[in-house]
């Protein structure tokens, strides 16, 4: 006969309901908590989630709308991980939903909110007074439902609604009051889309994005992402003299642009509708410190640069070592 199963809990001394509400839910060195109403909201003793950081794989925490994954030393290089913590310390976790209308008013146009959620995490002085958690130490995932959304499109089946995605760019966004920040690529399976790579909290909306292109690349790495596809580049963006460096015909091509290669002069050329980038090998130039240069014969360029040359927005997550292009 098989082994009984042994009980396993992440702390012996429990302070507050959810951080027994945790220990019950644990199998497979994971733990799970998900309510029926619109908003999570939890209160977990520090000590608690401290041991949760360095001992579970990971601990799933959301409503039946979203939830977000947190896993094993994600609290790292946060006020949660240091050293002495007081007996009457908490952390708080809330995942809400956000009401589409609100979500879409700070999107920004041609952007179209299909579900959004508000995700926070605090930590609870001693004093009463709470601390922002924004600086994680590792990436988390979030889940969002979408099926009802596309059971009122009549998109049944998950090859339609796989082959949605594809045609109208869904993806997660992180939202700001000043519109979208981020996108994020996104998988889906059993009416539910996972967003992974995030590092901070605040807003996230699954969008149509469909005349946005985000091309999103990690350093050192040869996989990469346009919008929800994924593709394999011959030279991976680097550091070079602390500049980040991309193959330019790679992302010239993935945000709509045409690349020109002159031999005769060592210049390469870029156009994307009416703005029009020249680089020659080897040379810098105004806001061009670090030039081009030809690494196993494909163009390198500073990818700051050369995309708000073209009209592109570029952001950079340290955590992940992660370049995003938006255009």
């Amino acid at each position: 006969p098989a082994p009984a199963p042994v009980e396993t809990v992440v702390s012996e001394t429990v302070n507050t309901a959810a951080d027994t509400d945790a220990n019950n839910s644990i199998q497979n060195n994971q733990a799970t908590i998900v309510v029926e109403t619109p908003t999570l909201f939890r209160t977990f003793s520090l000590e608690f989630m401290n041991n949760v950081n360095t001992t579970l794989e990971s601990i799933t925490l959301g409503n039946q709308t979203a939830q977000v994954t947190l896993p094993k030393g994600v609290l790292n290089n946060t006020a949660a991980a240091k050293e002495n913590i007081a007996a009457n310390e908490n952390f708080t976790v809330e995942v809400a939903t956000v009401p589409v209308a609100k979500a879409q008013q700070n999107a920004g146009q041609g952007i179209t909110v299909i579900s959004a959620v508000q995700v926070n995490l605090n930590v609870v002085n001693e004093d009463g007074t709470s601390s922002r958690i924004s600086e994680l130490g590792a990436p988390v995932s979030l889940q969002l439902n979408v099926g009802e959304y596309f059971q009122n499109l009549g998109l049944t089946t998950d090859a339609q609604r796989q082959a949605y995605i594809r045609e109208n760019n869904v993806m997660v966004a992180f939202i700001t009051p000043s519109g979208a920040q981020n996108y994020y690529p996104v998988t889906y399976s059993n009416g539910v889309v996972t967003a992974n790579g995030i590092t901070h909290f605040s807003t996230y909306a699954v969008v149509e994005a469909k005349n946005v292109r985000v091309v999103r690349m990690t350093i050192d790495k040869l996989n990469t992402n346009i919008n929800n596809d994924t593709r394999i580049v011959d030279v991976p963006p680097m550091i070079i003299e602390n500049r980040t460096m991309v193959p330019l015909r790679f992302i010239g091509e993935a945000i709509g642009g045409n690349v020109e290669w002159v031999d005769a002069t060592r210049t390469v050329k870029v156009t994307t509708g009416d703005k029009t980038v020249s680089l020659i090998i080897g040379q810098t130039g105004a806001g061009l410190d670090v030039p081009a240069q030809i690494v196993d014969s494909r163009t390198l360029v500073p990818v700051r640069y050369i995309s708000e040359q073209l009209g592109a927005k570029v952001n950079w997550t340290e955590l992940t070592r992660t370049v995003e292009i938006i255009k």
